[in-house]
């Protein structure tokens, strides 16, 4: 099982001073206007050496980094091979060829990160795509048979879950370096709303015994009506624009992903009232889901940017911050 990580973060005091009047506000790892709604700072690791910083101390988890920008294949190649390694360990014995595939994605991802010819990094990005791609495909149908065994108390399947989601985080990052931000954008919403799904599927399978029936009666009445776990579909509206289609299916998927949430609140806060537990895994979607936001917060001022992603990072990396053009 994954534990969460307290990290440090060294911070400017005017950034803390803002926090403090309430004027900016923590998202996953940005730190943004609440009424501007511009990011101020990314948090990254190290800078205690820098004059006039405060450290600040947030809970991570081994799904990903506080930020999209720091969040790099060299770090998702390492946990991808944590999880492969959780998944032996636990006899959940993973598919060789599946495996290499992931591996072989991460490992040409990390190696175009270095390229400077957008040519040749963006022939082999989509190259390394297709390999997360298709490994993550794959791994999530092995995750849906894995469920079937889970139990109320013991969820194996979990791990199989984080390997989709790094998977899935090397596909969003590979895009914003091709710089189509807009494709990043929907594919962190369907991320997030598959997570909030398996939050959802978790909550229930801890609660299928625990609760009486005329609790169950309760959430269902009061649930059900809001959301139904995976049959939310919105007609596609026949646009010309390809890129309008992609900013209308990304408000759309927004809409969806708050309704999910706002379910998964009641679900919670009624198996707090009969005191259930909330699963473990619960707790950890429910934190990497607030980091998640937060990158798709970043992939909207990166689209204000007319510099590539890579430099975007670096400047980010070295200051904390990006200069807007």
């Amino acid at each position: 099982m994954s534990k969460y990580i307290e990290v440090s973060f060294y911070v400017p005091e005017q950034i803390v001073r803002g926090l403090e009047k309430n004027i900016y506000e923590i998202i996953g790892g940005i730190i943004r206007n609440k009424y501007t709604g511009e990011i101020v700072y990314w948090l990254r690791e190290g800078g205690k050496s820098v004059n006039n910083v405060e450290k600040i101390i947030i809970r991570l988890t081994s799904l990903g980094k506080a930020t999209l920008a720091l969040n790099d294949f060299i770090y998702m190649n390492e946990n991808f091979n944590d999880i492969k390694k959780k998944l032996e360990d636990i006899g959940l014995i993973p598919d060789s060829q599946n495996m290499s595939k992931i591996e072989s994605g991460f490992v040409l991802s990390k190696e175009a990160e270095l390229i400077e010819d957008y040519e040749s990094l963006r022939v082999q990005m989509i190259h390394a795509m297709s390999l997360l791609e298709e490994g993550s495909i794959i791994h999530r149908n092995i995750y849906e048979q894995q469920r079937k065994n889970d139990t109320q108390k013991k969820f194996t399947s979990y791990d199989s879950l984080r390997m989709i989601v790094v998977c899935q985080m090397g596909i969003i990052r590979s895009y914003a370096h091709l710089g189509e931000y807009n494709i990043a954008a929907l594919r962190i919403q369907k991320l997030r709303k598959y997570l909030l799904d398996c939050a959802l599927w978790y909550c229930n399978k801890r609660c299928h015994w625990d609760t009486e029936l005329r609790d169950w009666i309760y959430i269902l009445l009061y649930i059900a009506p809001l959301y139904i776990p995976g049959k939310i579909v919105s007609k596609f509206k026949n646009y010309t624009n390809i890129e309008w289609k992609i900013f209308e299916e990304i408000n759309r998927s927004r809409k969806d992903n708050i309704l999910i949430q706002d379910t998964l609140s009641l679900f919670i806060a009624k198996m707090q009232d009969l005191e259930v537990d909330i699963p473990y895994e619960v707790q950890e979607l429910i934190n990497h889901l607030n980091y998640i936001e937060g990158y798709g917060l970043e992939i909207e001022a990166y689209q204000q940017r007319s510099v590539v992603f890579k430099k975007i990072c670096e400047e980010i990396s070295n200051k904390g911050t990006m200069e807007l053009n």
